[in-house]
């Protein structure tokens, strides 16, 4: 039937042969105008750890802060206190106890403020409470309840100024896939509890793997996932889909937030292939219903950002997910030029980065935390 529909004499052919030769070379060559991340290497020094130790045990925790004086303030959520360090790994005290009252903590979540005021974020009681130091002691001056708001939960408190802070939300069905507009989203509020702007961003929902039964829905996060990384600072959020190098930058302007994209990059998809999932099924114990949601998995390609950082000059430096060993953290300028590269251990998240000195989070093969200081050779 197609045949008799288009009659080709032979010159004819022939020019539309070398037509569709020439294009599919040109397209050829633009798919394949990947993003060269050749750099200059950085060397690192480790110049500083903090873990558990039989002088002081720590438990389970998952960020820290640093004030100005560059003590580290260690939030745990298992021990439900914050350890006190100093630049030099010196355990300076201890911060709260377990409990409900005044001081005390059933979870802590952390950031400090200008003026190296903390605020504790406690999201089993759905509460902050400001201390601030005196006479060599840290004291309540002011608490305030962040409650639920319909089906989103507040999950963590970033101090903006004097006067307000950051509020980001999960809702409880933001890993469900037939929820709808049901996305992680940021609030700006005040020191007495009002909005101040109901949505600074939203972000996409974290992929993750559904079981489904007659009777009830699990959720386990995507081994091989895209998820949103953030990172504030200030009155600023830098933010970056794990699915796509498209760096983000939303702003406060008065009672209002904007967002612009800082820069694009085209980097090639690395995908999942079976031996990948083997390992994780290894690794971790998956029960059968998880496995068979992992084989009918949608997401057949690694995640390509698996962290972000902004340092005390401004660069953005993204943890980039390569097919073969380490992942590898690139530095850009905010108009997306590759300045350097990092390698820096597997497991390691960058907290901050200031004064030439990279401050982070590494976990070691029992999954076990601790607090690590490396130094950029110059």
């Amino acid at each position: 039937m197609y045949r008799n529909m288009i009659n080709f004499n032979k010159p004819t052919a022939l020019l539309l042969i070398s037509s569709l030769i020439f294009l599919s070379c040109k397209g050829t060559s633009q798919s394949d105008s990947y993003f060269d991340f050749d750099a200059p290497l950085l060397e690192t020094e480790l110049i500083l750890s903090i873990g558990d130790s039989p002088e002081h045990q720590i438990g389970d925790f998952y960020e820290f802060q640093i004030d100005s004086k560059g003590r580290i303030f260690i939030p745990d959520d298992a021990l439900h206190l914050i350890h006190v360090f100093d630049n030099d790994g010196q355990l300076l005290r201890t911060i709260g106890r377990e409990g409900r009252g005044p001081g005390e903590f059933e979870s802590v979540v952390l950031t400090i403020g200008s003026r190296d005021e903390l605020l504790i974020f406690d999201w089993q009681l759905r509460r902050v409470q400001q201390f601030e130091e005196a006479a060599n002691s840290w004291e309540v001056t002011n608490t305030l309840d962040i409650k639920q708001e319909g089906m989103a939960f507040p999950v963590r408190v970033i101090a903006v100024d004097d006067n307000s802070f950051f509020v980001e939300y999960v809702n409880a069905h933001s890993s469900n896939p037939d929820a709808g507009e049901a996305f992680p989203f940021v609030r700006l509020k005040n020191h007495e509890g009002t909005t101040l702007i109901d949505n600074v961003a939203t972000f996409s929902k974290n992929d993750a793997l559904v079981v489904r039964t007659p009777n009830s829905v699990s959720v386990r996060p995507h081994p091989f996932g895209s998820e949103t990384h953030i990172y504030y600072t200030g009155n600023t959020l830098y933010h970056v889909w794990g699915g796509a190098m498209n760096v983000l930058k939303t702003s406060l302007n008065g009672n209002e937030a904007k967002t612009d994209t800082l820069f694009s990059i085209r980097s090639p998809q690395v995908p999942v292939t079976s031996i990948d999932w083997q390992k994780i099924f290894d690794k971790y114990d998956y029960e059968d219903e998880f496995r068979r949601a992992a084989r009918e998995s949608e997401v057949i390609t690694k995640s390509q950002v698996a962290g972000i950082a902004v340092d005390d000059v401004n660069r953005v430096w993204l943890k980039r997910n390569v097919d073969e060993g380490s992942p590898i953290w690139s530095v850009f300028t905010k108009n997306g030029r590759l300045l350097y590269n990092v390698e820096l251990p597997k497991e390691f998240r960058i907290m901050e980065v200031r004064n030439n000195l990279i401050y982070g989070i590494n976990k070691d093969e029992f999954d076990v935390a601790e607090v690590q200081v490396y130094r950029i050779s110059q």
